[in-house]
């Protein structure tokens, strides 16, 4: 019987990326999620029609639209 091999686990220690076009970022414990300024700035978008309530919120959550 052979020794299957054991998987590796790789540590992700990158630092979280803020852009100008990208504020908000995918980790869930970020302070970006809770940036008053940029949620404002988000809020208006909404009002002014540029993006819809769901494009905003995956905005906040990192996600791609």
């Amino acid at each position: 019987m052979q020794d299957q091999p054991q998987p590796l686990v790789v540590l992700m220690e990158d630092d979280l990326i803020h852009t100008p076009e990208s504020p908000f970022c995918s980790d869930t414990t970020c302070p970006c999620r809770e940036d008053p300024l940029l949620l404002a700035e988000l809020d208006q978008q909404v009002t002014d029609g540029l993006l819809t309530p769901d494009e905003a919120t995956a905005i906040v959550l990192g996600k791609t639209l």
